[in-house]
């Protein structure tokens, strides 16, 4: 869906209301996550900012056909991934013959050759900024470090409002990923993403991934197709000002 100028006072502040309503008018059902992304970056050269996933599930989502970094080096013209994690870029290099992965700290002053030696049509940012201590610096920082080599930018994030949260609340239950920071709905990554200076092309509810199968899955997306609000994950496509 493409947003709405009213709401865009909002966004930037100049306007304030204590109990705003932001509709979600998606009217297709939820598409997969990885599908989505793929569909944009299709033939594209693409920099993978966190591209490795916790170690210990990367082996298990590659046989699942679910690692993101080699969907995207798959669908890509050309793909560079790039961790802080330096362990975890060793492990790939040597254990899973994994190449295109380099390691860097995108906030550092020092640039990073391989990213600034040339242009890239989009840069992923997959299930990574809800890790991060300060999303909008560090969004500020990329920026300000490559965007000159930076085309389009995509940010997929959790949704706080998916459905298994919803049902976990009847049970006094949350149950996250132990590194997260943050969870964020449409507006509030909205708000993130515009302090940052970027402006949103398009924001997708999307489903993280294919965990019911037959009439499970079909019940699901008659359910996400009429309250997307309850899909996993939000996407949102972007462009720098």
């Amino acid at each position: 869906m493409k947003i709405s100028s009213e709401i865009l006072p909002y966004l930037e502040g100049e306007k304030f209301k204590d109990s705003l309503s932001f509709k979600i008018t998606q009217k297709e059902t939820p598409p997969d996550r990885i599908e989505f992304v793929e569909n944009i970056i299709r033939g594209k050269s693409v920099l993978h900012i966190g591209c490795l996933d916790h170690v210990p599930l990367i082996q298990y989502r590659i046989k699942q056909g679910r690692w993101l970094h080699q969907r995207i080096t798959d669908t890509a013209s050309d793909c560079l991934g790039i961790d802080i994690n330096r362990e975890g870029i060793e492990f790939v290099r040597s254990h899973m013959n994994i190449s295109n992965v380099c390691y860097g700290d995108i906030e550092s002053a020092n640039k990073i050759e391989a990213i600034s030696a040339r242009f890239w049509d989009y840069a992923v940012f997959g299930e990574v900024i809800e890790h991060l201590d300060n999303p909008v610096i560090f969004l500020e920082k990329f920026i300000s470090n490559y965007g000159s080599h930076i085309g389009g930018i995509i940010i997929t994030v959790p949704n706080a409002f998916r459905a298994t949260n919803i049902r976990l609340l009847f049970k006094g239950l949350e149950v996250i990923n132990s590194d997260h920071r943050f969870w964020f709905t449409p507006y509030t990554l909205l708000k993130v993403i515009n302090q940052a200076g970027l402006v949103t092309e398009e924001l997708q509810m999307c489903k993280f991934d294919y965990s019911s199968q037959g009439i499970r899955e079909k019940i699901r997306d008659f359910v996400l197709k009429r309250y997307p609000l309850l899909a996993e994950d939000i996407v949102l496509v972007c462009h720098q000002r």
